[in-house]
């Protein structure tokens, strides 16, 4: 979404101003919000008509609604064009488009609202020719739906009976799918889900997908004729990211203020969204003897989030600006058609976590913030001042909601409920400071995202399951992998642990089933102690953007790796003969990458919550850190050092963060990894001479312990000799420029350290050296930070602030 002013810009851009000394024209902006709020609640609905078709699940009703579009020439566009004022008319969801505008007019996105509401939702798309089209009908037509709807009829009956009366399908008879203009049909399936019902309970519902991503039998799929540049860009993938620096953010700004979270669903949000009548008929299915066509968007095309986004979006920002106009009353401007209890529902009298200090500086107001997920929109703030801040939680995307919807008459001519979903508004819309936010439970007091503990258990018995059959059907593993996949999208280092299984789910696509592999159940097993970690709770301090506190440097060579810290702690270990030319520069790289973190925390240098910045020089390796997908039969090695850094970071409960970096800024690692032949104390010289400014305060190397080296010799040992990765010893760019050859011995170095012309205008001795190192430390902690800095400015705002 294009970064730009939305209305009221000032109050969405700045601090509130609570005193009387508000900026004029912000506070001419605010009354203006609050005055066409208040006077769009007084506007009477739109009557709605009849239409001209029957929306019943019968044959009645389908033969009837082929007979009219007869009458039309089977052309769903002409006939649509004439059921003006009624719920078949594009936007009847919603308020005329020219009370829209007033409200709506200067937001970016309501070019492309607007067109939707006039005109259907509708993408640039390649249309197949008649014959191709026609021949891909017949075939889907025998093809039948998926196995999931087949093994559910009486749930698809139940959803397809709800959706027809509704006015969001149209059901045909087969007869009049076979000639409706541009039909094309995709399959039905089944999704089981969870929801919540008025309690908060956890309840298990089923929800229709429409599957356009089915490849006919000639051509592309509905999806895959997309144009998709045309898709406008999507902003809730970070939600969840800006939430939790949003509570951070206010968590520092006030420590002992709670921090309150409302939620709002929307109800039957995609079907409230018209489709154009060309996108309606590519938008049909069939089940048992009937036809229908998807009027309102479905579950199953690629482009209706991106469309749906258009709208919910909207609806943030103005909730957002809401949230900052002083001049709201709640007394005199709140939600009409729902209920809600806006009194703060407090956790124990506990005292809340600390909220460690972040290296970005999102904006966020002391008023609250709203953000949205597709149809859930969260809204977080403080129940402190202004007078009735809880309620303006309470009540701010509410307001907005009903505002923007067409509300009901008492002579609706189909079944319409409000675009609220009012049983999770009872559940979940107090303002509370734990609340479950898209699929993870976050707790603004003790600062945890944690998986929910039906999930937990759910997905350890989808798990323990797998590991009892001999073999897992396709789409039992596809959903199994897709659950795990939402832990790894919060825990990046755990995406290793997927790729035994993406690997066996390629397999079972194309035969249905796949047998899982002794190494791919190692990995399930993992994953319960994974899923275990995730349920007890994850700080927000290891989620969020913050400046490392823990920073290492690794290298590598054919003959050896070596390493140091910021503190000083440095490392080198020099491979043994026997173990030569058995791994490759990258594998290497990737194991020296790890033994940093994993030595702080034997020697008890890696406190919870820390922050650990491992920097190299090969790309390879830091991806690998937290986004190797690993075949452990191909790679053993790999897999293994993945495994390990993942435990290190849970046990120690801290967070990892990768980073590439130059060689020129790595000449430290690299000469601890390649000049085995020189002495620690000549080393220590040499490096604090020629490269101060690379060198952190209390340099000092040290033998790696002996679980380390034992560890590093076992996954080298597993591998076999490649002859192309024996290669010849190369020392350091630096010690061999300073001697110019290959090998001397031990009293060369110490006359070449002596005649080798110092860099510094002072003489050097190796006392002289020591007001040179604590000289330097400002610029060796810009050596190690620069490149994690350089790097965060260059993430996109909205992955922790939304655009403005």
């Amino acid at each position: 979404m294009a970064s730009q002013t939305r209305c009221l810009p000032k109050a969405s851009l700045f601090e509130p101003d609570w005193s009387d000394e508000m900026d004029p024209l912000q506070q001419a902006r605010e009354q203006w919000l609050v005055f066409l709020l208040y006077s769009i609640s007084k506007l009477p609905s739109q009557p709605m008509k009849s239409p001209d078709f029957q929306f019943a699940f019968t044959t009645a009703a389908a033969e009837h609604n082929t007979e009219v579009l007869r009458r039309y020439k089977f052309q769903l566009a002409n006939a649509i064009m004439l059921q003006h004022q009624s719920p078949l008319q594009f936007g009847s969801e919603f308020r005329q488009v020219e009370i829209l505008e007033f409200l709506c007019g200067n937001h970016p996105l309501w070019p492309r609202l607007k067109q939707y509401l006039v005109q259907g939702v509708s993408y640039a798309a390649a249309v197949p020719d008649e014959q191709t089209r026609i021949s891909n009908l017949s075939a889907a037509i025998d093809q039948g739906n998926h196995v999931s709807a087949l093994k559910h009829p009486e749930q698809i009956q139940q959803l397809m009976t709800k959706d027809v009366c509704r006015g969001y399908v149209l059901p045909l008879s087969m007869d009049g799918i076979r000639n409706l203009q541009g039909a094309e049909i995709a399959p039905l399936g089944v999704a089981k889900q969870f929801s919540i019902n008025e309690k908060g309970e956890q309840v298990q519902k089923f929800r229709a997908t429409h599957d356009q991503s089915f490849s006919p039998v000639s051509g592309l799929s509905v999806n895959d004729r997309i144009d998709r540049t045309y898709l406008l860009d999507c902003n809730y993938g970070f939600t969840l990211q800006r939430l939790i620096h949003a509570v951070l953010v206010l968590c520092q700004r006030h420590p002992s203020s709670p921090i309150l979270i409302s939620k709002v669903d929307l109800d039957s949000a995609y079907r409230r969204m018209h489709c154009s009548p060309e996108l309606a008929a590519q938008s049909s299915f069939m089940f048992d003897s009937f036809a229908g066509v998807y009027l309102r968007m479905s579950f199953g095309h690629c482009g209706h989030p991106s469309a749906f986004s258009t709208l919910s979006e909207v609806i943030c920002d103005l909730a957002n600006n809401l949230l900052q106009c002083c001049c709201w009353d709640v007394q005199d401007l709140y939600p009409h058609t729902v209920s809600i209890d806006p009194s703060p529902l407090l956790s124990a009298e506990t005292p809340p976590a600390v909220a460690l200090p972040l290296c970005v500086n999102p904006s966020v107001s002391s008023a609250g913030v709203v953000d949205v997920f597709l149809d859930d929109l969260i809204t977080i703030g403080m129940p402190s001042s202004p007078s009735g801040q809880a309620e303006r939680l309470a009540y701010a995307v509410p307001v907005i909601i009903e505002a923007m919807a067409r509300p009901a008459t008492q002579m609706e001519p189909l079944d319409r409920p409000i675009l609220i979903s009012t049983k999770k508004l009872q559940a979940e819309g107090q303002p509370s400071e734990s609340k479950t936010v898209l699929g993870w439970l976050l707790d603004t007091r003790a600062l945890t995202l944690a998986l929910p503990t039906h999930k937990y258990i759910a997905w350890c018995a989808e798990i323990e399951a797998a590991l009892c059959a001999q073999k897992i059907s396709h789409q039992k593993l596809e959903s199994l992998i897709g659950k795990l996949n939402h832990v790894a999208t919060i825990v990046p280092i755990t995406m290793a642990f997927l790729g035994q299984l993406r690997h066996a789910e390629n397999i079972a696509q194309g035969r249905g089933f796949a047998y899982l592999s002794p190494l791919a159940k190692e990995d399930l097993k993992f994953w319960k102690i994974i899923l275990l970690r995730a349920k007890e709770g994850i700080s927000l301090n290891l989620l969020s953007m913050r400046e490392p506190t823990c920073c290492y440097h690794g290298d590598a060579c054919s003959f050896g790796v070596g390493g140091l810290s910021r503190s000083g702690r440095a490392w080198r270990w020099q491979i043994p003969s026997h173990l030569l030319g058995r791994a490759s520069i990258n594998l290497l790289e990737f194991l020296a990458s790890i033994i940093g973190p994993w030595l702080d925390a034997l020697e008890g240098n890696l406190p919870p919550l820390s922050c650990c910045l491992c920097e190299g020089d090969n790309m390879a390796a830091m991806r690998w850190l937290t986004h190797g997908h690993f075949v452990k039969e191909e790679q053993p090695a790999h897999h293994l050092a993945a495994k390990k850094i993942a435990s290190i970071m849970m046990d120690s409960e801290s967070t990892l963060h990768p980073q590439y970096f130059p060689g020129a800024s790595n000449i430290v690692a690299d000469c601890l990894s390649r000049d085995f032949d020189c002495s620690d104390e000549l080393l220590t010289k040499i490096l604090f001479h020629f490269h101060p400014d690379q060198m952190p305060p209390n340099f000092n190397i040290a033998p790696l312990p002996s679980e380390i080296t034992s560890w590093l010799t076992s996954v080298l040992q597993q591998l076999p000799v490649k002859t192309q990765w024996l290669q010849e010893h190369i020392r350091s760019t630096t010690l061999h420029g300073i001697v110019g050859q290959n090998s001397v011995q031990q009293w060369d170095w110490d006359m070449t350290f002596f005649l080798t012309p110092c860099h510094s205008t002072t003489e050097s001795t190796s006392c002289s050296l020591l007001p040179m190192q604590s000289t330097a430390v400002d610029s060796a902690v810009h050596t190690w930070l620069d490149p994690f800095r350089a790097a965060v400015l260059k993430r996109p705002l909205r992955t922790f602030q939304r655009p403005s």
